[in-house]
Parts: structure tokens; C-alpha cells; sequence
């Protein structure tokens, strides 16, 4: 008997004790939106299990309606467990692992409790309902084999749209209370399987709900999201946009691995098919570059027309066509692209392998939460930055070890600790790099001369400073030349006076814009205006074609940070995924970019064991020399094996 679990190297282990990396998909049947077991057709439902496990998808994460389960408080529905059971025994059929979610908080419509009355979901009896229904039901499956994990609930924050409910942004410490109370309940039950909450984009909105509240209770974290703020309108397939799973995964690894549970996927009523299979391809590849376990994208199946008005759809329009076949059993673009890498995935046994250490990272701003519009935008603007930069970065928050990084990225100051920036002074005095980006009084501090080399003069209006002009030879600029600003939309700066600091570039008249500061034994560059607040405002082009890239790219050179393997467009992510027990390598090289992309992918041999052998991972061409000229299709992936 064996259980899917997480070993020491946050590896995923199926229950036959190896390395996997799970591909599947989230399912509720095409007849009904979306409490199937009500409307109970083994056949329809079988031969859709049977159509999934031909994909080559490998789990199922299915609803587990709490009022359908429990219609009266207390009282439960046994032919809900006989349901159950028939339902594990098809997807044992078809060698089909299963996440229930439960309490199902939202499934499309957001479901209410028949029985709850007037009462607060998270304090008081309704905690020991939940406690009790999760405990009834998920004891007798304590042994079951095909369980992946068990799901406490699909965004707990939806609650809030059910009268007299808790109202967002919830009470911090009642929501860990609650979440910590469910965890323990499932846990008195069954200590088999791992247990988690499909939080839906708890790192972009200030539900009340903190990321390290949760990591430290559940066994791993998972992540629901779709693409948003910050990401402007355009099309799901570009730069901008893509890179939303990415950030989520990034900020919800917190020491315990992550698994993707709803994600990617969206509506071919709002964008064609053809623009979500290459999104589907992306963020697949950037999924796990980034350090996810699994993926499990919404939703397996379009919903019939002959419910499009009833609820929950008749008040959801673009929901009916989330799916990846259509309602016939269509294959649409993004089922191909999920089939295939589930493929590949199994052809390169990549549970195997995890994401190399980054040497940088971009801090978290304990004010994170409450400055959301804020520091999200600039957090998630950094770290596109960097990945165009080809580096691999990163989320450390304030309070937390800096000292396993050699360069430290600040887009944002909003609520740090004088003992945080006392940390950061530290961190450079013992030779690390620090890149601090001025983005409002709140970001200066008792620390801040001394740690930047300047004296601060005064807060200014930013009037519309267009160019930085460069003072002395620096990255690829030579002095004089002048660095373009994208866009308009910094509003103020800092007016600083070079004390040891050095000054790269000025804003005109000698007034110094970007500084760097030899401190201790190490560097702390200051932008005194935030010139990359512009950047999710102009169009794709200018983004592409920011400056920004070049400034953020001096600097990780000045680091010493060199990537195993890079590219000279910023539209390309690479990475590299290692093996700890065998020390190979796959390298990944993704186009975030919806249009083709030709450019050079080089190889820097020098950090790689003598005699390492790099393949084209389908052709097994050896490729010699450290430079490479790639032309990228319009969301194209190409993977190199490194092997020694």
C-alpha cells in the first residue's frame, strides 16, 4: 500500500514511491453545472474518464457538493458514498488519480449550506459542522490508493457572497484558526494522504488570507488562478500575460512544494481556441520551469447548450466553454497541448527533477497585502524583468533568511521594518548586491544614507522626466548616451545628493537618477524615480523594447550572475531543472512572446562538469559550442538534455 507523497528534496512521489509530476485535469460532467453526483449517469461519466486517461492525463479533481452530502445538519447521504465509491472504482479502472475538493465553496455558482441559517462559516458551530462532515466522510478512504490529495475547499473567499457571511478581506488570525481546524480534522482521520486548500489568487488580492499563514499549516500549497491584474487587456498568448502562473507559483513556494490544481484555462468565448493553445502551452512549460509539481487545468468538458439557462450559467455567459474538448468530444487546441506534455512529462520522467537554486530574489514588502494595487504591480513587473534577463529569481518576504542570495531586487518599500532595512544593510555589508527602486516615502528609512552613500534632499513631483542620461561608461551605454522612459505613470521622485555613492545616470543638470554605492563588501544601486511603473500601461512593442531590461541586466552582470543558458530576446524563458540524485539537466527554453521570435541561445560551459554532453532532447542531436541561432515559433518550446 503506498500514498502520494512529498520527500525530503520536495520531489513528488506516487504510490509506488517514484518521482512524478502529475498531469491532469479539473472535471465535472457536460450535462450538468456542476453537482454531477445529483444527477448521477455512470455511463456519460465513465466514457469520459476513459477519454481522459487516453490523453495521457493521469488525475481528476472533481466538487464534493457539502449540501448535497449533508442535506440536513448532521444527517448524511449514503447513496452519496455509494456514488463515491463507484466513481473511484472507474478512475481505478483507468489508472486515475482523484482530488476531491470539499465544503465546495465555488464550482462555477457559489454554493451556500442548506442548513447553515444566519451563521459565520469560520467561527463559531459552523466550524464544527465542517469539521465533522470533512471527518465523516473521508475516514472510510483513509487507505484508497487513487486519492491524489484532499481539498478542504475551493476558494474559501467566495464565501463572503453568501449572507451574513464573513465579509472580505476576512480576519487574518480567524481564517489560519479555521484553516488550521479543518487541516487537523481531516489529519485525526487519515494521516495517509496530504492534505491542502485551493486558494484562488491568494497572491493578488487582500482577502484576509496570508500566504505564510497558510504554508505553515497545510502540507503543501496549491494554486487556482487565471490571468489578470496586473496584466493589461491583450491577448492571453504575450509576455505580459503569460507569466501569471509563473508568479503565483513563485509566491506560493513557501518551503513546502506546490501543485498547480486549477490552472491554465479560459473561456473561447473571450478569446479563439488558437490563442488559449498557445497560452495552454506556455504556462504548461513555465509551470514547471517555475517549480510546480503537477498541473491540473479548468475544465475537461464545454457545458451542453441545453443548460446554458439554467443556473449557474444563465448568470455566468462565458463559463460554457472552459472546456478542453467541446461538448461532441472534440480535441481543442489546448487538450493538444496538455495531452502532449503530459507526454512529455512522462518521456523525461521530470518528477525527477527540480528547479536549480536561484541566486537572486525580489523582496516581498511586509505591506504587501495591504498595498496589493501597489506592490503587486511592482513585484510582478521585476520579475519580468528578470526572466527577460534570462535569470531565475526568487519571492523572499522582508522577514525572512536573505542570506542564500547574492543579489536582492526592491521594487517596493510599502510597509518594512526598521529592523528589515537594518537586515538589508547587513546583507550588502557581508557583500551582497541590493537593487532598491524609490517608489514613495514610505520606502525611506533611518538606514537609508548610509546604506545608498546619498543625502536625501526631498520628495519631488515627477514632472515628466522622459530620458536618463548616462555619466560614465556603464553596461552596454557609453557616456553621454541617453536611456529612454516608457511611458508616464511614476508621479514622484526622490531628489538625492551623492555622498560616496558613484552616479551612473542623471535626469539632467546634474541631478542624480541612478546610483551605486560600494557599502562593506558589497553594492547598493538606487533608482531615485520608479521607471518601471509605466511598463504594463504601454503597448507590447515599447515593453519589449524597454531599456529597462538593458539597466536590470548591467546590474546581474555586475553580480557576477551568469545563467547556465541564455537568450538574447527577452520574449524567451529559460531554465534549468536538475536531477539531485544524478546531477543532469533539462533545459527549457519557452517564447512568452504570440509571435515568432529568432535570436541565439547561448551556453555558458564554464558551470557545467568537464565532459557534459548537451542533446536536443527529441532529435538527441549533440549540440557542440556555446552558442546556438534558435528561430521560435509563436509559443514555442525547445528542451536540451545535460548530461556528464
Amino acid at each position: 500500500m503506498g500514498f502520494i507523497r512529498f520527500n525530503e528534496d520536495g520531489l513528488l512521489l506516487d504510490k509506488t514511491g517514484r518521482p512524478a509530476h502529475i498531469v491532469g485535469i479539473n472535471y465535472v460532467a457536460s450535462y450538468i453545472c456542476s453537482n454531477f453526483w445529483e444527477d448521477w449517469r455512470p455511463e456519460t461519466i465513465e466514457k469520459d474518464l476513459q477519454h481522459i486517461a487516453s490523453l495521457g492525463l493521469e488525475a481528476v479533481r472533481i466538487p464534493m457538493h457539502w449540501g448535497y452530502m449533508e442535506p440536513e445538519e448532521g444527517k448524511y447521504n449514503e447513496e452519496f458514498s455509494v456514488k463515491f465509491r463507484a466513481f473511484i472504482e472507474m478512475c481505478r479502472k483507468y489508472d486515475l488519480y482523484i482530488m476531491p475538493w470539499f465544503l465546495v465553496g465555488v464550482a462555477t455558482r457559489d454554493y451556500d449550506v442548506p442548513f447553515r441559517g444566519d451563521r459565520p462559516f469560520f467561527t463559531g458551530e459552523m466550524v464544527t459542522v465542517a469539521e465533522n462532515h470533512l471527518k465523516h466522510f473521508i475516514e472510510p478512504y483513509r487507505d484508497e490508493e487513487q486519492i491524489l490529495f484532499w481539498d478542504i475547499c475551493d476558494e474559501p473567499e467566495f464565501y463572503s457572497r453568501h449572507p451574513k457571511a464573513e465579509q472580505l478581506p476576512y480576519d487574518r488570525d480567524t481564517l489560519a484558526r479555521w484553516v488550521e481546524r479543518m487541516y487537523r480534522a481531516i489529519k485525526s482521520v487519515d494521516f495517509n494522504h496530504l492534505v491542502t486548500l485551493g486558494f484562488g489568487h491568494i497572491a493578488a488580492a487582500n482577502y484576509g488570507m496570508d500566504i505564510r499563514d497558510m504554508a505553515d499549516i497545510l502540507d503543501h500549497m496549491v494554486v487556482t488562478c487565471y490571468p489578470g491584474y496586473p496584466a493589461p487587456e491583450e491577448r492571453l498568448d504575450t509576455i505580459r500575460r503569460n507569466y501569471t502562473l509563473a508568479y503565483h507559483v513563485k509566491m506560493n513556494k513557501r518551503g513546502t512544494p506546490v501543485f498547480t490544481c486549477e490552472a491554465p484555462g479560459f473561456s473561447s468565448v473571450m478569446y479563439s481556441e488558437e490563442i488559449i493553445g498557445r497560452y495552454f502551452k506556455v504556462s504548461l512549460y513555465s509551470n514547471l520551469l517555475n517549480g510546480s509539481t503537477g498541473v491540473l487545468p479548468w475544465v475537461y468538458n464545454d457545458f451542453h447548450e441545453s443548460i446554458w439557462h439554467e443556473v449557474p450559467l444563465e448568470g455566468y455567459c462565458i463559463e460554457p466553454y472552459f472546456g478542453i474538448v467541446d461538448t461532441k468530444g472534440r480535441l481543442k487546441p489546448s487538450g493538444k497541448e496538455l495531452s502532449e506534455y503530459a507526454a512529455f512529462a512522462k518521456k523525461a520522467e521530470v518528477g525527477r527533477y527540480r528547479p536549480r537554486k536561484a541566486e537572486t530574489a525580489i523582496v516581498v514588502p511586509e505591506g504587501y497585502y495591504q498595498d496589493i494595487g501597489n506592490t503587486l504591480y511592482k513585484i510582478y513587473t521585476a520579475l519580468l524583468l528578470t526572466k527577460g534577463c534570462g535569470i531565475d529569481v526568487d519571492f523572499v518576504w522582508s522577514s525572512e533568511e536573505l542570506s542564500d542570495y547574492r543579489m536582492l531586487l526592491m521594487p517596493s518599500g510599502t510597509g518594512m521594518l526598521t529592523s528589515q532595512w537594518d537586515k538589508l544593510r547587513r546583507f550588502v555589508a557581508d557583500g551582497g548586491a541590493i537593487y532598491y527602486i524609490y517608489d514613495g516615502s514610505a520606502g525611506l528609512n533611518v538606514y537609508f544614507n548610509e546604506l545608498f552613500g546619498v543625502e536625501v534632499q526631498a520628495p519631488e513631483k515627477d514632472y515628466g522626466y522622459d530620458k536618463l542620461w548616462v555619466k560614465e561608461p556603464w553596461g552596454h551605454w557609453k557616456a553621454g548616451d541617453s536611456i529612454e522612459l516608457t511611458g508616464a505613470r511614476r508621479r514622484d521622485w526622490i531628489r538625492v545628493k551623492a555622498q560616496s555613492a558613484e552616479t551612473i545616470c542623471e535626469l539632467g543638470g546634474d541631478i542624480p537618477a541612478l546610483l551605486k554605492n560600494h557599502y562593506g563588501d558589497g553594492r547598493a544601486y538606487l533608482m531615485t524615480l520608479p521607471v518601471d511603473n509605466s511598463l504594463m500601461d504601454v503597448v507590447l512593442e515599447d515593453f519589449v523594447r524597454s531599456e529597462s531590461f538593458h539597466m536590470m541586466d548591467a546590474m546581474i552582470q555586475e553580480a557576477d550572475i551568469t545563467p547556465i543558458l541564455r537568450c538574447g530576446d527577452v520574449r524567451i524563458e529559460t531554465g534549468c531543472l536538475e536531477d539531485p540524485a544524478t546531477g543532469d539537466i533539462l533545459a527549457i527554453c519557452v517564447n512568452h512572446g504570440g509571435d515568432e521570435v529568432r535570436t541565439r541561445l547561448c551556453l555558458n560551459r564554464s558551470l557545467l562538469p568537464t565532459g557534459a554532453v548537451v542533446t536536443e532532447f527529441y532529435s538527441g542531436e549533440t549540440l557542440e559550442g556555446d552558442a546556438l541561432d534558435v528561430w521560435f515559433r509563436a509559443a514555442d518550446v525547445r528542451i536540451y538534455k545535460i548530461t556528464h
